[in-house]
């Protein structure tokens, strides 16, 4: 009981803490520069988000089929192995391609910039909680399994700071080239 308390506890701080970051992050003024080297910059930022968008977005989808297989062994004993990950992908790729698509669509083809706060806040949750529960079964764990980690939390840190960066430059693309108030 104490230790959920205290992981409740600790998540919020967390959580609080990254809020108040990026609150403070996000009130930077725009520098003063050309149109066309903020568009050569965003052309540059775009390109790394994107690449660093299908990274994670593989090695996600990788550790939830394993996760999936892992779960299910009745499943799989009934159907057999390549059965069960057929359905497997099946049924996780739905639910799994709407999320691509609707944070594809609102950071990258929106320029938006509300669904990068919500990415910027719960990547850093999803990975302390991913670190905890690895730490909570260390006495099980293999070196693949660290090494899995590692992997994920390298390309999760990658995908969070080209996120901090898109969040940034679509930031300052509404107050650079949306027009002015009349």
């Amino acid at each position: 009981m104490a230790s959920t308390t205290t992981f409740f506890l600790v998540s919020f701080l967390f959580v609080f803490g990254l809020y108040r970051l990026l609150k403070l992050l996000g009130k930077k003024p725009v520098d003063a520069i050309s149109l066309d080297a903020f568009l050569m910059r965003e052309k540059k930022v775009r390109k790394f988000w994107l690449i660093s968008f299908c990274m994670f977005s593989a090695f996600s989808y990788i550790g939830l089929t394993e996760m999936l297989l892992e779960k299910n062994g009745s499943f799989i004993e009934a159907f057999g192995f390549w059965q069960a990950l057929a359905i497997n992908l099946f049924f996780a790729s739905i639910p799994f391609s709407i999320g691509c698509w609707i944070t594809y669509h609102c950071a990258y083809f929106k320029k938006g910039t509300a669904w990068l706060k919500w990415l910027l806040i719960t990547i850093p949750g999803k990975v302390l909680l991913n670190v905890m529960q690895e730490l909570a079964n260390s006495a099980d764990s293999s070196p693949s399994s660290n090494a899995f980690l590692l992997a994920g939390l390298s390309i999760a840190l990658f995908y969070w700071i080209w996120c901090l960066r898109l969040h940034n430059i679509n930031s300052a693309r509404k107050t650079l080239i949306s027009p002015a108030p009349a």
